[in-house]
């Protein structure tokens, strides 16, 4: 009959071989593997040779007073059969353990002191050493860094962890502590894991059977277990589906925890505000970088209407673009055609306003007379151009309001603004076009810098940790009032 290859009392451990003690001022422990071992390992490695001697594992430096393990793989087929345990981790070192008292003599006395190696190792000579299984993500972690060598250093723990060489070195305190956060979240894994097994076997045996009697189970929610999950992560690494639940979750809440404090919901509007601004500052450049067509500005300010708000010194509400202001209606095609119409929030008085693009001159290059620049034929034919509108618009807007069944318009006093350009750099140019703007009785020139410096501004006081809790639109508003530049 063939004896039994397993050790008993250690969960059907196999029996692949002996533990050989030699003793001495160098005290060794060796592990020379048996016939069932060597067969083991041909199974899994037809390639496999049988070491020619045994195979170090421990040695105990009395002078020295430190044990150094050499974790080797003693009963995993799976593995590498009596080959390290780990891929870059050789040995483990205990430093200041008072070792210098061990003086075993046989193999009896020596796993007497191999048991009172800190909780977390492999105290088993003929188990191969190492760390506990379960706390594998201690070595797997490790083994990220070029390091083949783990010390633990009992007593002092200033300066603690570091890299000596290539060992890394940790005090047993700290070890203790990394070993029970681990266990305990293997713990935490496990009974979560049980009780998720009961739910789905709920659901699939018994709700399917009869959900009046036995309803589903929703997925256990577990207190603080979304802030868990996402408080240390960027929204980039969540999934596009978790990101709308997170948003929209973020709504369905937001009424009960105002009640219990505004504070973090008005800071979570501000970051969104603030994230959101920084999205259409990105694409305001990148329309300027490219050198876009005025389609493609009309295009961006009907998406971002937000942006045309900054040019007005008050509240403003967009009725549309390319607006008729000659024709029937409103909406209509015939006459001529603004690129956006505005009114004022609180008196519906009406504003037109015509987007050239960011490379328009604006002034011509060769000096009128010394000094003196006289604006460019593209920004005064544009200025024409919406005060010709705004005649037609007064002229029709008794007809356009009855024909549109839009009476809440009015053109009290028509303001036009045109975006063209860029801001001069050098000075003489500087001062023609500031006399040229300012000169303007009711149209307001903003070139596109301008418009994307306020943006930036916008984003810089919100971002501010001085400044009162308030929206993008709150700022923008308080920035009119500020600004001599805008319409008044």
């Amino acid at each position: 009959m063939a004896l039994n290859p397993y050790r008993a009392g250690r969960g059907m451990t196999p029996n692949y071989g002996d533990v050989i003690i030699k003793t001495g001022k160098i005290c060794t422990l060796s592990f020379q593997p048996n016939q069932d071992g060597l067969d083991a390992a041909l199974r899994n490695d037809p390639t496999f040779v049988a070491p020619p001697k045994p195979i170090l594992i421990a040695r105990i430096d009395d002078a020295a007073g430190t044990l150094e393990i050499y974790p080797l793989n003693t009963t995993r087929e799976s593995g590498d059969l009596f080959g390290p345990k780990y891929d870059r981790i050789e040995s483990i070192r205990f430093e200041n353990f008072n070792l210098s008292l061990w003086h075993p003599t046989d193999l009896d006395e020596a796993r007497h002191y191999l048991a009172k190696l800190p909780a977390g190792f492999v105290r088993a000579p003929e188990m191969g050493f190492g760390i506990d299984y379960e706390l594998r993500a201690i070595t797997e972690a490790l083994e990220e860094m070029s390091i083949d060598g783990l010390v633990i250093r009992a007593g002092r723990t200033s300066g603690l962890p570091r890299l000596e060489g290539t060992k890394y070195v940790m005090s047993k305190v700290h070890f203790d502590t990394v070993r029970r956060a681990v266990r305990r979240v293997h713990d935490q894994a496990l009974a979560r894991a049980g009780e998720e097994k009961e739910r789905v076997a709920h659901n699939e045996l018994l709700t399917r059977v009869d959900p009046a009697q036995f309803p589903e189970q929703p997925p256990i929610y577990r207190p603080d277990g979304v802030t868990a999950i996402i408080a240390t992560r960027s929204g980039d690494d969540l999934s596009p589906r978790d990101q709308q639940t997170v948003i929209a979750a973020a709504g369905a809440v937001a009424k009960a925890a105002t009640k219990r404090n505004q504070a973090p919901l008005l800071q979570l509007s501000r970051k969104i505000e603030t994230v959101t601004l920084d999205e259409l500052i990105s694409r305001f450049r990148n329309l300027l970088n490219d050198k876009s067509s005025e389609n493609k500005w009309q295009t961006f300010f009907r998406d971002n209407p937000f942006v045309l708000r900054l040019a007005f010194g008050f509240p403003v509400v967009q009725m549309g673009e390319q607006v008729s202001v000659g024709g029937g209606k409103f909406t209509g095609t015939g006459g001529k055609i603004s690129d956006f119409v505005v009114k004022a929030a609180a008196t519906g008085n009406l504003a037109l306003i015509e987007i050239k693009t960011a490379d328009t001159p604006l002034l011509e290059k060769l000096e009128y007379r010394g000094g003196v620049h006289a604006p460019h034929r593209e920004l005064s034919g544009a200025v024409n151009q919406v005060l010709d509108q705004r005649y037609l618009l007064q002229k029709h807007l008794p007809a356009l309001k009855e024909n549109s069944g839009d009476y809440d318009v009015e053109g009290f006093s028509v303001q036009g603004l045109v975006i063209a350009g860029r801001a001069p750099e050098i000075r003489d140019q500087k001062k023609s076009f500031e006399i040229f703007r300012h000169s303007l009785k009711s149209i307001v020139i903003i070139t596109f810098d301008e418009l994307l410096k306020k943006l930036e501004m916008l984003s810089d006081f919100l971002r501010s940790s001085d400044v009162p809790e308030m929206t993008a639109s709150d700022a923008a508003e308080k920035d009119d009032c500020a600004d001599g530049t805008h319409m008044q």
